[in-house]
């Protein structure tokens, strides 16, 4: 019996009973090829024949993200780069992604450090985890804006950084901009 549920913005915690655990687990596997698809399957609904987050993830225009909100992102964007998965890492973008920063200045060669639309990101991304096999971060802190929010993290070098993230409708994030301690 399922008890109750949290909804996260990649994926669906469900509470349920000890005796249905593993009946549950059962059903979720067989209905589902890979580990990823039971944490990343669950999440999304069609909406008006689009598929979208959960209604609580998705930003009205002018809304504060919560601090709920905005530390789930943090934690799940921070837990796909340190693991390294690219397509993990892409699922919190949205398809009209623009990022800006002084790496991608540098690993790419463009004066203006942009990076537009989902394919370039990837491709820049999968270039960053290549050129830093020992990439990890350490989440410090989480600003809170209006359908936005900032990431203050540190590397495995120590440098400390903060990426503004402004969030699409659906709660992807859409614009980044990212800084850098010198």
């Amino acid at each position: 019996m399922v008890l109750g549920y949290v909804v996260m913005p990649e994926h669906v915690h469900f509470l349920v009973s000890e005796p249905q655990q593993e009946t549950f687990g059962d059903t979720v596997h067989r209905r589902t090829r890979t580990r990823r698809e039971i944490s990343f399957g669950l999440t999304t609904h069609e909406e008006n024949g689009q598929r979208v987050w959960p209604r609580n993830y998705r930003q009205a225009k002018g809304t504060v993200v919560t601090k709920d909100e905005a530390w789930s992102l943090a934690n799940h964007w921070i837990a796909a780069w340190n693991a390294h998965d690219l397509d993990l890492i892409m699922t919190h973008y949205d398809g009209a992604i623009e990022l800006i920063s002084p790496v991608a200045a540098h690993l790419l060669g463009t004066p203006d450090g942009k990076v537009a639309g989902k394919p370039n990101l990837g491709a820049y991304f999968q270039r960053g985890l290549e050129a830093y096999p020992e990439l990890h971060f350490l989440l410090e802190d989480v600003l809170l804006g209006v359908n936005s929010i900032v990431l203050c993290y540190t590397n495995q070098k120590g440098t400390r950084t903060a990426e503004f993230m402004e969030l699409s409708a659906s709660g992807k994030v859409a614009r980044v901009v990212a800084n850098y301690s010198s």
